[in-house]
Order: structure tokens, then C-alpha cells, then sequence
């Protein structure tokens, strides 16, 4: 009886005719391209993950939240974060923003330096009903916030999409940069 072995060898198949009395194990440099490709496997899946993990590192960045503290005074604090939500979540817990102020849309422009945040009518209503100061305060450290945590020199505040106003008749239509808070 005439058996037929097929072997992998390198990336070919190799196959060997023989009879019962030829041995039934695997060549050593099959052996040994075997033990390889399982050693090239494992580095493989321990680069994947590294990438992975510096990916997350890369993500995850400290930046300064700015905020009014207790005597009025422009404060900031250092915050991690992985992305605009993140930021905005911060805004909240620092009392800036209400539970019922939404971040809609957000695109950042890197080429340009510029950034494009839409927000809910809540937020706007809250705004409208602060006096000058207050506005000023609750935009500046919503801008500022968002500029320094993106590099950006330039961003545009837009309510549901359409052109944002103040309770005192500003309208936010252009991009605008820092605010002096």
C-alpha cells in the first residue's frame, strides 16, 4: 500500500510518495517553521495590543476645564478626557452646564484650526436668561475650554443647527476665538 503525505514547507505543499517503512514525522525544518510562525503569531497579537493600548493612551489627554468658582472668579482644573463628551460631562460636574444641556454636533477642522459645536435649545435658554456677565462667563468657559483642549484658535457655537443669540441681542454667527472671562 502506497501512502501519500502532504506537508507544509515554507509556504508550499510538498508532496512526498512513500511507503510504510518511510518514518511518520514531520521533517525539522517543517518542525521548525511551525515553531516560528506560532513565536511570530504571539509577538504579532503582543504588538497588536501595545498599539491598542498607546492608542488609548494617545486618547486620553489632561486638559483645563474652566469654570466660575464661589467668588466669581474664573477658575480652571485639570480634567482627563478621551472626547468632546468627556469634556462636556466636565462642564457639568463643574456647574456650567445643566443636566439639560446637550452637545448635538461637534467637528473640529485641524487644517484649519477651527471647531463647529452645536448645542441644544436648553442650553441657549439657559444662557438668555443670565445677565450680560453670566453669558459672558458661561460661553467664555465653554470656548475656552474647548479651544485649549483641541489647539484650535477658532470655533462657532450654533443652536440646533441654527445661528445662536444671547438674552441680550448678541448673535454668535461667526467662528470667534478666546474669551476674556
Amino acid at each position: 500500500m502506497k501512502r501519500v503525505l502532504i506537508f507544509l514547507f515554507i509556504g508550499t505543499v510538498i508532496a512526498l510518495g512513500g511507503c510504510g517503512s518511510q518514518e511518520d514525522r514531520l521533517p525539522e525544518k517543517v518542525e521548525e517553521t511551525i515553531e516560528d510562525e506560532d513565536e511570530e503569531a504571539d509577538n504579532n497579537e503582543k504588538e497588536a495590543k501595545f498599539i491598542e493600548e498607546n492608542e488609548l493612551e494617545r486618547q486620553r489627554k489632561e486638559i483645563q476645564v474652566y469654570y466660575i468658582d464661589e467668588n466669581g472668579k474664573s477658575a480652571g482644573k485639570e480634567v482627563e478626557i478621551e472626547d468632546e463628551n468627556d469634556i462636556w460631562t466636565a462642564l457639568q460636574s463643574a456647574g456650567i452646564l445643566t443636566e439639560q444641556c446637550k452637545l448635538l454636533k461637534f467637528e473640529v477642522n485641524e487644517s484649519e484650526k477651527k471647531i463647529d459645536l452645536d448645542f441644544n435649545r436648553d442650553l441657549g435658554e439657559y444662557i438668555r436668561r443670565m445677565g450680560t456677565t453670566g453669558e459672558v462667563e458661561i460661553i467664555g468657559c465653554i470656548v475656552n475650554t474647548y479651544l485649549d483642549a483641541y489647539e484650535c484658535e477658532k470655533i462657532r457655537l450654533t443652536e440646533e443647527g441654527q445661528e445662536f443669540s444671547t438674552g441680550h441681542g448678541a448673535a454668535v454667527s461667526e467662528y470667534i476665538g478666546r474669551i476674556a472671562i
